[in-house]
């Protein structure tokens, strides 16, 4: 079974991905490209990063997906390769974006497993801009916020046309997963009728 979590950067996805470890049985899939020492160099200069960077990180996120652990019942990931996509989108010309990366993407997706399940963590970019500030990643913290609106609205047409796994959408501002255990307890209720199976790796 393979659960992946989604949303802005910043957004929770990483707290999320922990809190449902703390009580189910699984294995952790995360994604290689949030350390990859590329990603400093794509924000310092992103227009002339872009091509490089996107292609780069396709394939990293398709390798590490397409190479899941067969031995773990569970796995909950903090991306699916499909986000790829947005940022492209957002950050490449439009011929580029089009003739280059949606052909490879396409291409390494069509045979790529999808989740069970994909949690969409929904929320505005002024609360993923405080809570980057927050976790104080030095390489984020001249991010503007007309970045991450954009970014925002091209995820909003990456995932809203998403038919890859059923999707559970979760505003994200309106729950508190890290103090409040009873969104916690709706959450899991949530994915367990999503997931029936899933009740079987809860944790005593």
């Amino acid at each position: 079974m393979y659960i992946a979590i989604e949303g802005l950067i910043g957004i929770g996805k990483s707290s999320l991905q922990n809190i449902l470890l703390h009580h189910y049985h699984g294995e952790e899939l995360v994604q290689d490209f949030a350390s990859h020492h590329y990603l400093e160099k794509y924000y310092s200069n992103i227009p002339h990063f872009a091509r490089e960077t996107m292609l780069i990180f396709l394939f990293m996120a398709d390798h590490q997906v397409r190479n899941l652990n067969d031995n773990c019942k569970l796995i909950i990931a903090d991306f699916v390769p499909e986000k790829c996509e947005a940022f492209s989108r957002l950050v490449l010309p439009a011929q580029e974006f089009s003739q280059l990366y949606k052909v490879n993407h396409d291409y390494l997706l069509s045979r790529t497993p999808k989740p069970d399940v994909l949690i969409w963590l929904q929320g505005t970019p002024q609360l993923a801009l405080e809570r980057i500030k927050q976790r104080n990643r030095s390489m984020e913290q001249n991010m503007p916020i007309s970045y991450l609106q954009q970014l925002e609205q091209s995820y909003q047409q990456t995932f809203h046309a998403y038919k890859g796994a059923p999707m559970l959408k979760v505003n994200i501002a309106e729950r508190d997963f890290l103090y409040n255990p009873t969104d916690v307890d709706q959450l899991l209720q949530e994915l367990e009728s999503l997931l029936p199976r899933l009740r079987s790796f809860r944790k005593a």
